[in-house]
């Protein structure tokens, strides 16, 4: 019995404390392994230390808001000297049309004290007349908000 614990316990066990030192010296252990994720195409895959660790799993594709045409605000012609456009906060639905123009900078309330309310409906009526490509979040569209630059165009 001894006999046989010398010629095959005692190397395999040695073998293992010195294979178990070295590869926790050099971090080969899987649970000191750092997992990393890649993203390739529409698939995601994490690599850990067996296949079992590995998953597959699809990752949705998400778009950004993209404005396929804006119009100018027709604006009268002495007021287009003064500005050359107007920065409004508009808020883009997730059906594709325009909900809410907003200025930035400028309260409703100034463009009514200096009378500029005719060059406030142009703005608004410009800003109605985007068209756009609603952003995606995982694959379904969203509603967002953006600061839009409205050029003016004198009449």
């Amino acid at each position: 019995m001894y006999l046989f614990l010398l010629k095959k316990a005692l190397p395999f066990t040695l073998t293992f404390i010195f294979g178990a030192a070295l590869s926790g010296l050099l971090g080969l252990f899987g649970s000191s392994e750092k997992k990393g994720e890649y993203v390739f195409g529409t698939r995601t895959y994490e690599y850990g230390s067996r296949c079992r660790m590995r998953r597959h799993h699809l990752v949705a594709e998400s778009k950004p808001l993209a404005i396929l045409y804006k119009p100018d605000a027709r604006v009268p012609g002495n007021f287009s000297e003064h500005e050359d456009s107007a920065r409004v906060e508009v808020t883009f639905g997730s059906d594709g049309q325009v909900q809410k123009v907003r200025p930035v900078g400028r309260s409703f309330a100034l463009y009514k004290v200096n009378n500029l309310l005719p060059v406030w409906n142009a703005v608004e009526k410009a800003a109605q007349g985007i068209r756009f490509t609603p952003e995606t979040v995982n694959g379904i569209p969203v509603t967002v908000e953006r600061e839009v630059d409205i050029r003016f165009l004198a009449e």
